[in-house]
């Protein structure tokens, strides 16, 4: 090729990278002799298409590269790891199905003996998808069960021992006082006790390893942690005093405060029934008792007043006896007794004319000791009283 050829081969190649964002991509300059060419003998060759798009550019759109930025690229790249590892852990975890999981934490009082058990894998217990086999001995009363079970919209039946999820057995181990053993496993939950009133400590246990959103309903189901539990009553006396004297309530309060107790494995409720303020208890000989002693004027007018009948008496006792709390009454005497003297003016040494009080505090007003009339009427009372309430308390 000659030097002017050569020339004009370089002059286009130039050109050519000039337009290459034109389409033309490539051109080379040989000295082929074509005789009958311009350029005496020299030659150029041109390749029309489009340049490789350069670094941080994507494939092309209608001819152009399309640009990403480093950001761009390393959004990508986290948007697919995310959904890598999601995937992953999805796949790994027990809680795949997404049902409310249970906890020790919430155990009151904490059990006499607790141990967690890991060796299952990722720790999990029990798992439920609602539908529940349960399985007692005929003689206990599981009554609060198996309306809590109903209430939480769980779908449970009572079932043979061999295919009972839930099971609950008599032992002849001595387990202590109120005592049992809860074991919750991969398949299973087992409550071994002595008797009924155990049986019912280790339902309250049972349920406080329920999740807390199930009190609402959890039909879908829960978890339970892996756990052995063995636990027995430290104190034989464990009571709460709830004084309806000097402001009534009503007998749906007071079992909804028997359930408090049961929940926190308290076995008596002191209820308090007669005080200066106000006589609560229904006594058929005396009956001006509540018709004038449950009633007061306050301070300001208006009045408070209210009654428990024999039968509100005996439909609480029995609310009780089902979760196994005691009902004690208490009787104020000699003194506290002035709403007695309100209704039965001979009940007092001086015979005045009292009101049931509206204030607090500490009234010289009691009963006469000294009248046979007295005494006989304290005897009809406390003989009313313990009908009432058959307690050995």
């Amino acid at each position: 090729m000659g030097r002017a050829g050569l020339a004009g081969c370089r002059r286009r190649r130039r050109q050519a990278r000039r337009r290459r964002g034109h389409g033309v991509r490539e051109l080379k300059c040989g000295s082929r002799i074509l005789p009958d060419h311009p350029s005496g003998g020299a030659f150029a060759v041109v390749r029309f298409g489009h340049p490789p798009c350069g670094r941080g550019q994507g494939g092309r759109v209608d001819g152009r590269c399309r640009t990403f930025s480093i950001m761009t690229w390393r959004l990508c790249l986290g948007l697919a790891l995310g959904l890598m590892s999601g995937l992953w852990i999805g796949c790994a975890s027990p809680q795949v199905h997404g049902l409310p999981q249970g906890q020790t934490s919430g155990l009151v009082p904490m059990p006499a003996s607790l141990e967690l058990r890991g060796e299952d894998s990722h720790g999990r217990g029990f798992r439920t998808d609602g539908v529940l086999k349960v399985s007692w001995p005929e003689p206990w009363d599981m009554t609060p069960m198996e309306a809590w079970l109903t209430h939480a919209g769980l779908d449970w039946s009572r079932s043979h021992r061999d295919d009972a999820q839930v099971l609950w057995s008599h032992t002849d181990q001595p387990l202590g006082p109120e005592g049992y053993s809860l074991t919750v496993e991969r398949d299973r939950v087992v409550v071994e006790a002595q008797d009924a009133e155990g049986a019912f400590r280790a339902w309250t246990t049972f349920r406080q390893l329920i999740p807390a959103v199930c009190e609402q309903g959890c039909p879908r189901g829960f978890e339970l942690p892996a756990v052995a539990i063995q636990d027995s009553a430290y104190l034989a006396h464990r009571g709460l005093l709830l004084d309806c004297c000097r402001h009534f309530m009503a007998p749906s309060f007071v079992k909804d405060m028997i359930d408090a107790l049961a929940l926190q494995k308290m076995n008596v409720l002191h209820w308090h029934l007669t005080e200066d303020q106000g006589w609560r208890l229904p006594i058929e000989a005396y009956p001006k008792l509540t018709e004038v002693g449950g009633v007061r004027t306050e301070a300001d007018g208006t009045v408070h007043g209210g009654a428990y009948t024999k039968q509100d008496i005996a439909e609480i006792v029995a609310y009780a006896a089902e979760r196994h709390v005691t009902v004690v009454p208490e009787v104020e005497l000699p003194g506290h007794s002035r709403v007695a003297l309100a209704a039965y003016l001979w009940l007092g040494c001086t015979g005045d004319t009292l009101p049931v009080p509206h204030n607090w505090g500490v009234f010289k007003d009691v009963y006469c000791a000294g009248n046979d009339s007295t005494m006989a009427f304290l005897k009809a009372v406390l003989d009313e009283t313990c009908e009432m309430f058959p307690s050995e308390v």
